[in-house]
Protein backbone atom coordinates (compact mmCIF):
# COMPACT_ATOMS: atom_id res chain seq x y z
CA UNK A 1 0.00 0.00 0.00
CA UNK A 2 2.83 2.42 0.94
CA UNK A 3 4.60 1.48 -1.90
CA UNK A 4 1.60 2.38 -4.24
CA UNK A 5 1.25 5.39 -2.34
CA UNK A 6 5.16 6.79 -2.92
CA UNK A 7 4.76 5.54 -6.75
CA UNK A 8 1.27 7.76 -6.83
CA UNK A 9 3.15 10.43 -5.32
CA UNK A 10 6.48 10.26 -7.35
CA UNK A 11 4.23 10.28 -10.44
CA UNK A 12 2.49 13.29 -9.55
CA UNK A 13 5.94 15.02 -9.28
CA UNK A 14 7.26 13.68 -12.30
CA UNK A 15 3.97 15.42 -13.64
CA UNK A 16 4.19 18.76 -12.09
CA UNK A 17 8.03 19.06 -13.27
CA UNK A 18 7.22 18.39 -16.66
CA UNK A 19 4.25 20.82 -16.81
CA UNK A 20 7.04 23.73 -14.90
CA UNK A 21 9.54 22.85 -17.89
CA UNK A 22 6.84 23.09 -20.49
CA UNK A 23 5.76 26.44 -19.42
CA UNK A 24 9.42 27.19 -19.38
CA UNK A 25 10.15 26.18 -22.42
CA UNK A 26 7.41 28.01 -24.08
CA UNK A 27 8.24 31.57 -22.50
CA UNK A 28 11.77 30.89 -23.38
CA UNK A 29 10.45 30.25 -27.24
CA UNK A 30 7.92 33.38 -26.61
CA UNK A 31 10.39 35.67 -25.64
CA UNK A 32 13.16 34.97 -28.44
CA UNK A 33 10.08 35.13 -31.08
CA UNK A 34 8.16 37.99 -29.31
CA UNK A 35 7.60 41.27 -29.89
CA UNK A 36 10.85 42.33 -29.03
CA UNK A 37 12.40 40.47 -32.16
CA UNK A 38 9.92 41.78 -34.68
CA UNK A 39 12.61 44.22 -36.19
CA UNK A 40 15.46 43.21 -36.06
CA UNK A 41 18.62 45.28 -38.02
CA UNK A 42 22.25 44.89 -38.75
CA UNK A 43 24.41 47.95 -38.16
CA UNK A 44 27.88 48.36 -39.96
CA UNK A 45 30.13 51.06 -39.15
CA UNK A 46 33.50 51.96 -41.09
CA UNK A 47 35.34 54.88 -41.91
CA UNK A 48 33.16 56.93 -42.48
CA UNK A 49 30.17 55.64 -43.25
CA UNK A 50 26.78 53.85 -41.56
CA UNK A 51 25.37 50.98 -43.55
CA UNK A 52 21.78 49.80 -42.29
CA UNK A 53 20.80 46.05 -43.89
CA UNK A 54 18.06 44.43 -42.86
CA UNK A 55 16.35 40.66 -44.20
CA UNK A 56 12.68 41.66 -44.04
CA UNK A 57 10.48 44.08 -43.81
CA UNK A 58 10.48 46.18 -40.64
CA UNK A 59 8.43 49.50 -39.70
CA UNK A 60 6.99 50.83 -36.30
CA UNK A 61 7.57 48.64 -33.45
CA UNK A 62 10.22 47.50 -31.17
CA UNK A 63 13.41 47.23 -33.14
CA UNK A 64 16.19 45.95 -32.07
CA UNK A 65 19.83 47.29 -33.63
CA UNK A 66 23.09 45.20 -33.99
CA UNK A 67 25.84 47.10 -34.34
CA UNK A 68 29.30 46.04 -35.72
CA UNK A 69 32.27 48.42 -36.08
CA UNK A 70 33.75 47.10 -39.39
CA UNK A 71 36.33 50.23 -38.97
CA UNK A 72 39.69 50.54 -37.79
CA UNK A 73 38.84 53.30 -35.60
CA UNK A 74 36.51 53.56 -32.24
CA UNK A 75 32.85 54.14 -33.47
CA UNK A 76 29.37 54.03 -31.60
CA UNK A 77 26.09 54.39 -32.45
CA UNK A 78 22.98 56.85 -31.53
CA UNK A 79 19.93 56.99 -32.87
CA UNK A 80 17.21 60.52 -32.17
CA UNK A 81 13.91 60.95 -32.80
CA UNK A 82 10.99 62.53 -30.66
CA UNK A 83 11.12 61.73 -27.59
CA UNK A 84 14.28 59.48 -28.00
CA UNK A 85 17.84 59.82 -27.58
CA UNK A 86 19.62 56.75 -26.99
CA UNK A 87 23.39 55.53 -27.37
CA UNK A 88 25.45 52.38 -26.79
CA UNK A 89 26.63 52.63 -23.38
CA UNK A 90 30.26 52.29 -24.76
CA UNK A 91 32.07 52.91 -27.72
CA UNK A 92 33.23 50.07 -30.19
CA UNK A 93 36.24 48.81 -30.70
CA UNK A 94 37.70 47.52 -34.17
CA UNK A 95 35.62 44.52 -34.53
CA UNK A 96 32.96 44.60 -31.18
CA UNK A 97 29.50 44.43 -31.58
CA UNK A 98 26.36 45.47 -29.16
CA UNK A 99 22.88 45.98 -29.67
CA UNK A 100 20.28 48.55 -28.82
CA UNK A 101 16.75 47.96 -28.33
CA UNK A 102 14.60 51.07 -29.85
CA UNK A 103 10.73 51.54 -29.82
CA UNK A 104 9.86 53.11 -33.20
CA UNK A 105 7.26 55.56 -33.77
CA UNK A 106 5.56 56.48 -37.41
CA UNK A 107 8.62 59.53 -37.08
CA UNK A 108 11.70 60.08 -38.54
CA UNK A 109 14.55 59.42 -36.40
CA UNK A 110 18.73 60.86 -36.84
CA UNK A 111 21.12 57.90 -36.25
CA UNK A 112 24.90 58.51 -36.27
CA UNK A 113 28.19 58.23 -34.71
CA UNK A 114 28.71 60.52 -31.96
CA UNK A 115 32.42 59.92 -31.49
CA UNK A 116 35.00 63.25 -32.36
CA UNK A 117 33.51 64.55 -36.15
CA UNK A 118 32.84 61.23 -37.49
CA UNK A 119 29.06 62.28 -37.72
CA UNK A 120 29.95 65.30 -40.22
CA UNK A 121 32.57 63.28 -41.96
CA UNK A 122 29.53 61.20 -43.20
CA UNK A 123 28.70 58.85 -40.77
CA UNK A 124 25.12 59.94 -40.42
CA UNK A 125 21.82 59.33 -42.15
CA UNK A 126 17.86 59.58 -41.32
CA UNK A 127 14.82 56.79 -41.12
CA UNK A 128 11.52 57.33 -41.62
CA UNK A 129 8.41 55.70 -41.11
CA UNK A 130 4.83 56.25 -41.59
CA UNK A 131 2.06 54.22 -39.89
CA UNK A 132 1.39 52.22 -43.30
CA UNK A 133 5.25 52.18 -44.14
CA UNK A 134 7.70 49.20 -43.66
CA UNK A 135 10.93 49.78 -44.95
CA UNK A 136 11.31 47.55 -48.27
CA UNK A 137 13.30 49.63 -50.33
CA UNK A 138 17.46 48.84 -49.40
CA UNK A 139 18.01 52.79 -50.57
CA UNK A 140 15.59 53.98 -47.86
CA UNK A 141 18.30 54.10 -46.17
CA UNK A 142 21.33 52.30 -47.38
CA UNK A 143 23.68 53.37 -49.95
CA UNK A 144 23.21 55.55 -53.11
CA UNK A 145 27.07 54.41 -54.27
CA UNK A 146 28.95 57.50 -55.51
CA UNK A 147 32.42 58.52 -54.74
CA UNK A 148 33.74 58.77 -50.78
CA UNK A 149 30.03 57.96 -49.42
CA UNK A 150 29.82 53.93 -50.15
CA UNK A 151 26.81 52.70 -47.57
CA UNK A 152 25.31 56.30 -46.82
CA UNK A 153 21.67 57.35 -47.78
CA UNK A 154 21.23 61.05 -48.88
CA UNK A 155 18.21 62.95 -48.16
CA UNK A 156 16.82 63.77 -51.46
CA UNK A 157 15.01 67.43 -51.96
CA UNK A 158 11.92 68.24 -50.14
CA UNK A 159 8.82 68.46 -51.49
CA UNK A 160 6.86 69.99 -48.73
CA UNK A 161 7.46 71.54 -45.06
CA UNK A 162 6.28 68.17 -43.38
CA UNK A 163 8.82 66.19 -44.64
CA UNK A 164 11.48 68.36 -42.96
CA UNK A 165 13.83 66.86 -40.17
CA UNK A 166 12.09 67.17 -36.86
CA UNK A 167 15.25 69.17 -35.49
CA UNK A 168 13.10 72.23 -37.83
CA UNK A 169 9.77 71.32 -37.83
CA UNK A 170 9.84 71.38 -33.94
CA UNK A 171 11.65 74.79 -33.44
CA UNK A 172 11.03 76.39 -36.44
CA UNK A 173 8.12 79.51 -37.27
CA UNK A 174 6.42 78.08 -40.53
CA UNK A 175 8.12 81.03 -42.88
CA UNK A 176 11.50 79.64 -41.22
CA UNK A 177 10.54 76.34 -43.02
CA UNK A 178 9.97 77.13 -45.77
CA UNK A 179 12.98 78.88 -46.07
CA UNK A 180 15.06 76.00 -44.98
CA UNK A 181 13.00 73.83 -47.21
CA UNK A 182 14.00 76.15 -50.51
CA UNK A 183 17.83 76.60 -49.81
CA UNK A 184 18.03 73.18 -48.77
CA UNK A 185 16.32 71.98 -52.20
CA UNK A 186 18.41 75.00 -54.11
CA UNK A 187 22.14 73.98 -52.74
CA UNK A 188 21.00 70.16 -53.52
CA UNK A 189 21.20 71.04 -57.20
CA UNK A 190 24.11 73.63 -57.23
CA UNK A 191 26.06 71.10 -55.04
CA UNK A 192 25.52 67.96 -56.97
CA UNK A 193 29.21 67.57 -58.40
CA UNK A 194 31.73 66.86 -55.39
CA UNK A 195 34.40 68.96 -56.72
CA UNK A 196 32.25 72.05 -56.18
CA UNK A 197 32.28 70.83 -51.91
CA UNK A 198 35.31 71.12 -49.76
CA UNK A 199 37.07 68.41 -48.60
CA UNK A 200 35.22 65.13 -47.94
CA UNK A 201 31.58 66.75 -47.30
CA UNK A 202 28.17 65.16 -48.77
CA UNK A 203 26.10 66.65 -50.86
CA UNK A 204 23.58 66.30 -47.89
CA UNK A 205 25.85 67.73 -45.79
CA UNK A 206 25.99 70.94 -47.80
CA UNK A 207 22.99 71.35 -48.39
CA UNK A 208 21.90 71.47 -44.65
CA UNK A 209 24.69 73.91 -43.58
CA UNK A 210 23.26 76.37 -46.51
CA UNK A 211 20.03 75.88 -45.21
CA UNK A 212 20.43 76.89 -41.69
CA UNK A 213 22.70 79.41 -42.71
CA UNK A 214 19.72 80.92 -44.85
CA UNK A 215 17.24 80.89 -41.88
CA UNK A 216 19.91 82.94 -39.70
CA UNK A 217 19.99 85.33 -42.33
CA UNK A 218 16.50 86.07 -41.60
CA UNK A 219 15.88 84.57 -37.87
CA UNK A 220 17.87 84.49 -34.84
CA UNK A 221 17.31 82.55 -31.41
CA UNK A 222 15.75 84.21 -28.75
CA UNK A 223 15.51 82.77 -25.29
CA UNK A 224 15.44 79.24 -26.77
CA UNK A 225 12.70 80.70 -29.65
CA UNK A 226 13.43 81.30 -33.18
CA UNK A 227 12.37 85.00 -34.10
CA UNK A 228 12.17 86.78 -37.37
CA UNK A 229 15.34 89.73 -37.31
CA UNK A 230 14.22 93.41 -37.32
CA UNK A 231 14.68 94.86 -40.22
Amino acid sequence: MKADKRHTALMMTSALFAVILGGLLFLSCREYTGREKENFVRVKLSEYDIELLYEKPFGPGLTVFEVTNEGDKEHSFVIEGPDVMQRLEENLKPGETRTISVELEPSGYNIYCPVDNHKNMGMASVIRMSPAERMTNPDYTSPRPRRGTAGRREQMPYDRRSELPDSVKDNLPKHAQEIYKEAYNSAWDEYKDPDDRRGDASREEVAHKVAWAAVKNKYEKKNGKWAKKKD
